[in-house]
């Protein structure tokens, strides 16, 4: 299975300043297996260890801190020599062990011959402070995969170098296919989960196994780590996220949770869902300037789920609603503005991500991205609706030569406008 993510891995680990790696992302994202075969590509040996099932690296953290201690425990532990360069150590569920992170960190600085990797879900409060005295890990981001991702595991990396040559597909049967596994996208999404059993069977139905049993997943390790109350608190918090984007503005409020649901009742809850790569938070800024920072409004964001498949799981669209462009529009633009969300946020080219609404006159941008020190903005052209002026408004409020609209198949350039198709955004 192709992830693009095996690059940033391999650039890593060729680095001459490389240090410790912490592999981020959400559950069940695939950070078990991208670690595991980036080990299997580039190194001759991987040491593979889950620290919620190795009870003694617990005794690691506890005993002395001396280097040559711990990788004579460590070896011991694989059964075979760790050599430098050669072999990848990984740990997983590091958040299991109180204390491993720092360890590991300031393992890598004695020994900083040794490649370490860790990943693990929730691991915010384990990483160190300036008062800790040891380097932070590089840290590499895991999304679910996109949908050039899903197109290279679909057997349809023809239509990629199509997109990457031309920017667009024009021949109308390649055009169909590619439109086609959009929609199929719109439903499977991207938790490897999911993408294997469609790849596999090409059964809708065991796909959506594959989502019930990701939540299952997902509520196994919340209950883990939190009480019964939050990891109700969370799951409610999640459908009401899902609920949030079905209405006109897309604006995340507690209110859509019940009447009497307040900031401070959801609050610890939110981090917790961020902290576990489950949910996503994108604020508004009330001027278009460059640094967003300074332009926050603390009190308005949008809440999107980490991947568009569970998404659509939560929505329970029935399958038929996937044969036919109306998917697009479904839930008044719920999952289109969930997909181009997915793919902006992976692709490596956008930064600063937020989204604009101004007044006199009322206009929008769904996303603003930085780019040379100005905000871009970012239109989704909605389906049998007429353009809108919102990007003219934002490029003549704040002097920004480009703007950028999504379409579904369209691509072209006028006026200061720049149209490219929804399946194409990983090409930006």
């Amino acid at each position: 299975m192709y992830r693009a993510v095996l690059s940033e891995l391999k650039a890593w680990k060729e680095s001459k300043n490389r240090g410790p790696l912490f592999l981020k992302g959400g559950i069940q994202t695939g950070k078990t297996w991208v670690l595991n075969e980036f080990g299997n590509l580039f190194y001759q040996d991987v040491l593979y260890v889950d620290c919620r099932k190795a009870n003694y690296i617990s005794y690691l953290v506890e005993g002395e801190l001396a280097p040559e201690r711990i990788m004579s425990r460590l070896s011991t532990y694989h059964g075979d020599e760790i050599v430098p360069s050669e072999t990848l150590l990984v740990f997983d569920n590091v958040e299991a062990v109180s204390g491993l992170v720092k360890m590991l960190l300031w393992l890598a600085g004695e020994l900083p011959e040794y490649h370490i990797c860790m990943t693990g879900n929730n691991v915010g409060d384990e990483f160190p402070t300036v008062e800790d005295k040891v380097a932070p890990p590089q840290i590499i981001e895991l999304f679910p995969m996109d949908f050039k991702e899903f197109l290279c595991a679909t057997r349809n990396e023809d239509l990629i170098e199509i997109i990457e040559e031309h920017g667009a597909v024009e021949d109308g049967a390649e055009l169909f296919r590619i439109i086609t596994q959009l929609e199929m996208y719109f439903l499977v999404g991207g938790m490897p989960k999911a993408v294997v059993e469609w790849v596999g069977t090409g059964e809708l139905l065991r796909v959506r196994e594959a989502h019930a049993a990701i939540f299952k997943t997902v509520r196994e390790v919340l209950e883990r780590t939190t009480d019964a109350e939050t990891v109700e608190k969370a799951f409610k918090l999640l459908c009401g996220a899902a609920e949030a984007l079905r209405k006109d503005n897309k604006k995340f409020v507690y209110s859509v949770l019940g009447e009497k649901s307040k900031t401070k009742d959801y609050e610890a809850t939110l981090q917790l869902l961020k902290n576990t790569g489950l949910i996503c938070e994108l604020w508004r800024v009330n001027d278009g300037n460059w640094p967003p920072e300074q332009y926050i409004d603390e009190k308005s964001f949008k809440l999107y789920p980490t991947d568009i498949g569970l998404l659509s799981y939560l929505y329970d669209f029935e399958t038929k609603a996937f044969m036919s462009k109306e998917v697009f529009a479904a839930g008044k633009g719920a999952l289109t503005e969930q997909f181009v969300y997915q793919e902006l946020k992976c692709n490596p080219n956008i930064s600063s991500l937020v989204y604009w609404t101004g007044q006199n006159p009322p206009a929008k941008a769904e996303f603003l991205f930085h780019d040379d020190n100005r905000m871009i903005p970012i239109e989704i052209a909605k389906p049998g609706k007429k353009k809108s002026n919102n990007l003219s408004v934002f490029a003549k409020k704040y002097n920004v030569p480009l703007g950028i609209r999504i379409s579904l198949d369209e691509m072209g350039r006028e006026a200061g406008v720049l149209t490219i198709p929804m399946y194409a955004i990983w090409n930006l």
